[in-house]
This record gives structure tokens, C-alpha cells and sequence, in this order.
């Protein structure tokens, strides 16, 4: 369960166990658009950070992560000097 406060934190529970679970997380970076999910790709990123960190927690043996659209993909080679590849990272 996924629930945000009023500041744009985000609080997770688990309803079961997942200890000794092969857990796969399918999460899209991609940001929304208008409506109730208007949330950068920043924000979905600390989200599944967030997921990952809880199953991890809560003993889960892997925990693999689907990516369908991962945000900063096209930043993948420095197109100046002193800019940051931010996809490597």
C-alpha cells in the first residue's frame, strides 16, 4: 500500500510477508501528466528506491526491478565539459 502525505512524502506498507520472496517491482519513471499523477520522474525514482529499501527490509530474498521507461536515458554521454551523465549514475 502507497500512500502520500500532504508534503509529497510517501509512506509504504506491506500487507504480507515477502521473506524468502523473489520480488519483482514494475515501476515507470515516466512523469504524469495533469489529474492526480502529477509527479516528476524524480519523485517516481525516490519512490522505488523507497519500495526496494522495504523489501529488502522486510527480508525479501532478490528483489528485481522493471523499468519500462527510465527517465534520464537520453542523458547517456557528455554533450559538454563539466555536465554529469546522469544515466550512469
Amino acid at each position: 500500500d502507497i500512500k502520500n502525505f500532504n508534503d509529497g512524502e510517501c509512506n509504504i506498507k506491506l500487507h504480507s510477508s515477502v521473506r524468502d520472496a523473489h520480488v519483482y517491482v514494475v515501476q515507470s519513471v515516466c512523469p504524469g501528466k495533469g489529474g492526480n499523477n502529477d509527479r516528476s520522474i524524480n519523485d517516481h525514482l525516490m519512490e522505488l528506491y523507497l519500495l526496494i529499501r522495504c523489501f529488502r527490509r522486510a527480508s525479501a530474498r532478490t528483489v528485481t526491478a522493471v523499468i519500462p521507461y527510465f527517465g534520464y536515458a537520453r542523458q547517456d554521454e557528455k554533450t559538454r565539459p563539466r555536465v554529469p551523465i546522469a544515466s550512469s549514475d
